[in-house]
């Protein structure tokens, strides 16, 4: 789904339908992984990494186009900028942690921890984050036409 929405907003740019194509080929591969190759039953590998590199990039792309173009509405008050932020920094930290997680769990359990409670603490911050993007949701009028979801004719 989160696909599916950088789909629909970067639908001028050329790059929306790479995003769609690569959206359905992870989905199938997540599936199948999980189905044959790695199972239910263990600690997944794939699937977590390729999630995280997932909601890292996208959002990373629309940022760089979200700062290249002219807009009215400053940044700090654009709702996609405080949506993207809560996807890029928790996904950062998560992907950081799924690399080299297993080598700290191994050698030092109480840093380990310690790290996760911190992910955890970063992961309610981009909830926040997500919050105050909603709370800006009313400058989305002011934004160029080129960023915004096209509505259905009423």
């Amino acid at each position: 789904l989160l696909g599916y929405f950088f789909v629909l907003v970067l639908k001028p740019y050329r790059i929306s339908d790479w995003i769609k194509w690569v959206s359905i080929f992870l989905f199938f591969t997540s599936i199948i992984n999980y189905l044959f190759i790695e199972g239910y039953n263990v600690v997944g590998v794939f699937n977590p990494t390729s999630d995280a590199l997932f909601c890292f990039v996208l959002p990373s792309i629309f940022m760089w186009y979200l700062f290249t173009q002219d807009g009215k509405v400053p940044i700090a008050k654009n709702p996609y900028f405080w949506i993207n932020l809560r996807l890029i920094i928790p996904n950062l930290v998560a992907l950081i942690l799924q690399f080299y997680g297993n080598k700290i769990q191994s050698t030092d359990t109480i840093l380990f921890l310690k790290i996760s409670l911190a992910k955890n603490v970063i992961w309610v911050l981009g909830l926040i984050f997500l919050t105050v993007g909603f709370y800006f949701a009313r400058y989305t009028k002011y934004l160029p036409q080129k960023t915004i979801i096209p509505l259905p004719p009423q």
